[in-house]
């Protein structure tokens, strides 16, 4: 009987030992859930509490009208008038509501503005950087053309650009006659002599006038040809003390050149280099 007891015993002392887990297993899990309920409570308690600052703020801050507008860039003919009267109808707004992209086109709208850069500084201020059109020539006898072939409306009176030289063409062919006014330029910048116009017409063909009033007439195709074949002709005859009217370089082997009235006939001299000339191309 005795080894019967001690048996028994070993298997109920197991019975309790398991128990025992099981009781403990259960409290590990009723305070984890209770803590989770108590974490919860304190996160919802607090949102109770911070949801009306957060609220109150964004509402202030929708309320907050723009008091300062810094602007910077170098303004030459953009006037204060001007800024103000596309701002003037913005700057009241709500900085938080205020539409960027509405004040970067309606100032992109001003002829002489290229570029417009807006930034938003909490919790009063707009930064807005301006850069001007950088005008390289006069585009027809309203409108003024930048290094980018973009056209635009002259700031102010048309009469200030006559000291820029003037492109004609078609709409299409900008970046094509700025390319062609750049090449003209340095060619002719070896006899000291400056571009006023250029004009590209619908046949292709290049009509130049210069500072000293002469006209070159040339077509598109291969025209530096001729222009550099004119430069160095016309350093070899020295005619810088003679007005020119008119030269004609559509010739395939040579150009014709017309003098102004009143200036001196062509000499003997020079009349048998214009003959090698065009008997040499």
């Amino acid at each position: 009987m005795k080894p019967f007891d001690l048996y028994r015993r070993k298997k109920n002392t197991n019975i309790v030992s398991r128990k025992v887990s099981i009781f403990t297993t259960m409290n590990s899990e009723k305070n984890l859930t209770l803590k989770l309920c108590i974490g919860l409570l304190l996160i919802f308690s607090m949102s109770l509490v911070i949801a009306p600052i957060i609220y109150s703020e964004n509402l202030a801050m929708e309320k907050a009208a723009i008091q300062k507008v810094n602007i910077t860039g170098t303004l030459r003919y953009t006037s204060e008038k001007q800024l103000m009267e596309s701002l003037e109808p913005l700057i009241t707004a709500s900085i938080l509501l205020t539409d960027l992209n509405l004040i970067r086109s309606r100032l992109e709208a001003i002829s002489s503005i290229h570029k417009v850069k807006i930034r938003r500084y909490w919790p009063y201020r707009l930064d807005i950087h301006l850069t001007e059109q950088s005008p390289i020539a006069r585009w027809g006898t309203t409108q003024l053309i930048n290094n980018q072939g973009e056209i635009f409306t002259c700031p102010g009176d048309p009469s200030d650009w006559t000291h820029l030289p003037r492109l004609d063409g078609s709409p299409g062919n900008t970046l094509e006659v700025i390319v062609i006014y750049r090449q003209i330029k340095e060619v002719l910048d070896q006899i000291d002599q400056d571009v006023v116009t250029v004009k590209m017409g619908g046949l292709r063909q290049l009509e130049i006038t210069l500072n000293g009033g002469a006209q070159l007439f040339m077509n598109k195709e291969n025209f530096l040809f001729g222009l550099r074949r004119f430069v160095s002709f016309i350093s070899l005859l020295d005619y810088k003390g003679r007005d020119i009217k008119r030269v004609d370089l559509r010739y395939k082997n040579g150009f014709a050149l017309v003098l102004k009235e009143g200036a001196s006939d062509i000499t003997n001299q020079d009349f048998y280099t214009l003959q090698e000339i065009s008997a040499n191309g």
